[in-house]
């Protein structure tokens, strides 16, 4: 607002002006009150709000806490991955592997290690805690891949097993005329007396494939007065099988053979009634019933064939 004063000489009211020593004054007091002001409004910010470098480090201290949690969340979603897998190891792999599910303290072997808690992380709680969380699923995590490298290695041994074990027909059900399943003692068709047979006979036409039954070696393929062309395949595991009368064979000593692998056609050679396979399979060097192996491979209509054809004749064609 401006301000009027009277003039005495010209009878009027003129502005007001402040000049000379009175301007200087009032400057230098409005400049006093200003910086007062500024001073108290800065020692009151100093007082009531935090350095800028305070506020970094807590700013970054909330970003620790975020990722701390962030990572004990994970922890916890991989610890529930690795119970499934402990799961699917003991119920599922092992016992289709006939193996010993890992007992508990098994599973909880392996505490310690090069990784090691240090002293100062005592003093942190939450660090300390997910520090814990973190090394015990570690160590059960080395104990889980133990695990699965044995089932490997129990796998692979399985598996070569399994193809190695006599398990299908050596001939074909189509090519099948008849089979014999006189096993032990039976009438000699020859001779007319009783006299041991360790194997099945399968009647087929001449010149018809002959199979090998699973993986192997072969042992020995020769003539014989008794056997005529016959094969010996060792195929580990204890079990050997034997493949006797044939017309030729077309495997030599020391071969591997594959499941299903042509190893020669049968015959009437050696002490033979007529065209026809003998079949032997051993366990330890002993003779067992070869019928056991190969009619868990066949359907229902393929054995109920097999059972039709073992009714015709009950008498073996070896003599």
């Amino acid at each position: 607002m401006a301000r009027f004063i009277y003039n005495r000489e010209t009878c009027a009211y003129e502005p007001y002006k402040v000049r000379g020593k009175a301007l200087r004054n009032r400057i230098i007091l409005l400049l006093s009150i200003s910086l007062i002001l500024a001073s108290g409004g800065y020692i009151t910010f100093l007082n009531k709000s935090k350095p800028l470098d305070l506020l970094e480090i807590e700013r970054e201290n909330t970003n620790l806490k975020t990722a701390w949690l962030l990572l004990n969340f994970q922890l916890e979603e991989n610890e529930n991955k690795l119970k499934a897998y402990a799961e699917e190891d003991d119920h599922n792999y092992r016992v289709i592997l006939d193996a010993t599910p890992l007992s508990n303290t098994e599973r909880q072997a392996g505490v310690g290690g090069v990784i090691r808690k240090t002293k100062e992380m005592e003093h942190y709680p939450l660090i300390s805690t997910i520090f814990d969380k973190a090394l015990h699923l570690n160590n059960q995590l080395t104990v889980q891949n133990e695990s699965f490298d044995e089932l490997q290695k129990l796998l692979d041994k399985k598996l070569k097993q399994w193809a190695s074990r006599p398990a299908i027909q050596p001939i074909d059900n189509k090519d099948l005329v008849r089979l014999h399943t006189t096993y032990g003692m039976r009438l000699n068709p020859v001779l007319k007396i009783w006299t041991p047979h360790k194997g099945l006979d399968f009647t087929a036409s001449t010149g018809t494939p002959i199979y090998a039954t699973g993986d192997g070696v072969v042992q020995d393929a020769y003539y014989s007065d008794s056997f005529g062309n016959v094969v010996y395949i060792d195929h580990g595991f204890d079990f050997e099988t034997r493949y006797a009368h044939m017309l030729r064979f077309i495997v030599n000593k020391g071969e591997k053979i594959k499941r299903g692998q042509v190893i020669g056609y049968v015959g009437d050679t050696g002490r033979s009634a007529g065209e026809h396979l003998h079949y032997e399979v051993l366990y330890q060097g002993s003779q067992i019933n070869p019928i056991n192996f190969f009619q868990r491979d066949l359907n229902n209509k393929e054995y109920k064939k097999l059972l039709e054809l073992a009714k015709t004749e009950n008498s073996s064609l070896d003599y």
